[in-house]
Parts: structure tokens; C-alpha cells; sequence
């Protein structure tokens, strides 16, 4: 029987949560991968788990959460620092202060981990190994603010994504209640609006305040099974990546736990996997009268994605618009190319190339 982790609506006082993915980058071997390095790094992780508290019972998913979500990073081409295992304070300060060194070179910085937190007074902690919190005044002392961490992927220039699935049921919460006066109390993490200049800043809670988040019978729990699905998708938005996860997290659970990510981004997409440049064979067009008659779903049936890709950038192709992206440059030649303006295109064209781009939307292509 799956356990469950509860996250109540927020309010003033104390509330508790359980694992925070801050995707950043993340190393067992902290003092060698900070060391100077002068490029720029495109994506970097850190990854950190803490299950093995020392005056609490163990967790049971985390560890097996971040090593795989750390596998899955490298995958899709992020420099990873860790899994950081069951960090004491002093070793989770540091490794943020040297992650974050990092991250001021990084396009992108993510930072993930899972474990227990809590919120005193509207401010959010994550609590590292040895961890006691006999009162409520311990907490600046023994745990790590999650401005902290924000601060620490800060530096990355296109990027910073910190992902927290936390909301377990967390006995520091109640051991902090039973020593002061209150006549309320509420679990979960409060809400957080991330507001910075620069690079996009998403945070993604893996429940929302007020609901459960579930443990799960696997190796994994049902929010890092949703992540190493969709996390590694080509050409997938990171918005859309996290909305993809929020659905299969409440299908899985039958809408008792909903994720819910606070930040904005900007208007271009922004992949956490890219999709790769590949060229597809073909000896001639795959509709030359696109330009004569409108598609049908006949048309469309059974061609794959890519193929779906070609179709509908043939029809620029053939008036002469110039491409930009690796994957459309890995397909057609720019020589003699003549605008970047996609108005050049007939009526008739363009319904033809919005009636493939929802052929792709259908197949759930990447963009």
C-alpha cells in the first residue's frame, strides 16, 4: 500500500514538505567539478537526495529518485553534479555555494532534490541530514532556505529551473508545533513567485499546497516516474514538459496529487532536451502539389514525425524562405534562400502547412 505525503494549504506558521528537485548540477565530487574552467557550460545539474535523517526514520524513494534522474540528465547532454546523498548542513552549503560559482557560466541551471522541508512563517527550508529541529528557532540554524537555493542558479543566463517535490507527511513539523503556541497548523511548502531579471525562473512544487503527494509502490515515486518520462522528450518546451508531468502525476494517482510550477518564461521555447539535427533521406518532395490542392487526412496518414516536419517546411522551401534552426538547416539548402518572412506563402499554402503542423500537434511531434 502506497504511503502519502500531505501538504495542506499554506498560512502563517509552520509547513512541511519532502522532496525539492532543483535541477542545477550535481556531483559526489564537489571540489573537483567546481574547479575554473572558462567555457561556457550549456546545461548543468546538481542533484541532491537526502533519505537517511538522523533523528528520523528513512525515506524510501529519494535516493532511487535522484539517481535516476541524474542518469537522465547526463542523457540529454547536462553536466551533473551528483547525486549529493545525504548531505549534512555543511555540506549542502557548500555545495551550493561552489554549484552556484558554476552555474554564472551555465545557459541553463536546474537544480533537484528530495527529502523532506518545511515552511516557517512563509519562508520554505530544505532539511539536510542531520537536521534536529527541536524548536522553531532552530530552523535558520540547521536547515537551508530555499532562497538559498534560487540564489544559487541565479547566474545561468537562459535558465534556472528548480523543481521541488516535496509534501510527505514530515514528523520536524509536528515536533516544531508541540513547542509552540498555535491554534492552527498546516503542512506542505508555501507558495513561491520567483521574480528576477534575466534568465527565465521556473519553480515546480510536485503537489501544490492543500493536497497529498504519494510515495508510490515502485522504485520510484509517481512524480519522478512523470519526470524520467517527459524529461528527456526532444524539442519539448520546459513549460509544456512540466505540464506533461502534472497530468501523468494525476492520472497515476487519481487526481489526489496535483503538481503546480510558479515562474514565468518568455516567448521562445526553451528544451531541456534538443532535438537532434536529423536529415531525412528522400528523392523527391513528399507532397509537390501542396502548392496546387488542399491536404487531406489521407495525405498525412502514416507519415512519422519527421517526415510530417519535411512536408510542411517544403512549402517554404519552395519560396524561398530561409531556415535558422538545426533541424530545418540539416534538411534544406539556404543558398539562394530570400526572406525569413513567412507571409510569402499563398493562402492555400499556409492552410496547408497549419493542417501539418496539427498532424505533428496530433502525434505529439516536438516542435
Amino acid at each position: 500500500m502506497s504511503t502519502k505525503k500531505f501538504c495542506p494549504s499554506t498560512s502563517v506558521g509552520v509547513t512541511i514538505a519532502a522532496s525539492f528537485i532543483l535541477f542545477f548540477g550535481a556531483t559526489c565530487g564537489w571540489a573537483q567539478s567546481a574547479r575554473d574552467d572558462p567555457a561556457t557550460i550549456k546545461k548543468l545539474a546538481l542533484v541532491i537526495a537526502v533519505a537517511e535523517y538522523e533523528s528520523e526514520d528513512a525515506l524510501s524513494n529519494p535516493v532511487n529518485d535522484a539517481t535516476d534522474l541524474a542518469a537522465a540528465l547526463r542523457v540529454i547532454g547536462f553536466e551533473v553534479e551528483g547525486p549529493l546523498l545525504d548531505p549534512t548542513q555543511r555540506d549542502l552549503r557548500r555545495a551550493l555555494r561552489l554549484f552556484s560559482t558554476k552555474a554564472a557560466r551555465s545557459e541553463i541551471a536546474v537544480i533537484y532534490f528530495a527529502g523532506h522541508g518545511i515552511e516557517i512563517n512563509g519562508e520554505n527550508f530544505i532539511l539536510p541530514s542531520d537536521v534536529s529541529l527541536r524548536q522553531e528557532d532552530d530552523v535558520d540554524d540547521e536547515a537551508v532556505a530555499l532562497s538559498r537555493v534560487l540564489h544559487a542558479v541565479r547566474g545561468a543566463r537562459k535558465l534556472r529551473l528548480v523543481i521541488v517535490d516535496a509534501c510527505r507527511n514530515n514528523p520536524f513539523s509536528r515536533r516544531v508545533w508541540q513547542r509552540r503556541r498555535s491554534t492552527g497548523f498546516a503542512q506542505g511548502l508555501a507558495p513561491v513567485q520567483p521574480v528576477d531579471e534575466g534568465a527565465d525562473v521556473l519553480v515546480s512544487y510536485s503537489a501544490m499546497h492543500g493536497t497529498e503527494a504519494e510515495d508510490g509502490e515502485g522504485r520510484n515515486s509517481p512524480y519522478a516516474v512523470a519526470l524520467l518520462k517527459h524529461l528527456g522528450t526532444p524539442g519539448l518546451d520546459v513549460t509544456k514538459m512540466l505540464g506533461r508531468v502534472r497530468d501523468t502525476v494525476m492520472n497515476a494517482t487519481q487526481g489526489r496529487q496535483r503538481p503546480f510550477t510558479y515562474g514565468s518564461v518568455g516567448k521562445f521555447d526553451i528544451p531541456l532536451a534538443e532535438w537532434q539535427a536529423e536529415k531525412v533521406t528522400r528523392k523527391r518532395p513528399i507532397f509537390p502539389f501542396s502548392s496546387q490542392r488542399s491536404l487531406t487526412e489521407d495525405d498525412a496518414r502514416g507519415l512519422t514525425c519527421s517526415e510530417l516536419f519535411i512536408a510542411r517546411n517544403e512549402i517554404f522551401h519552395r519560396n524561398g524562405y530561409c531556415f535558422s534552426t538545426p533541424r530545418a538547416l540539416a534538411n534544406f539548402e539556404t543558398a539562394g534562400c530570400k526572406t525569413t518572412n513567412q507571409d510569402i506563402v499563398t493562402s492555400l499554402e499556409k492552410s496547408n502547412a497549419d493542417f501539418l503542423r496539427l498532424a505533428e500537434i496530433k502525434s505529439a511531434c516536438p516542435r
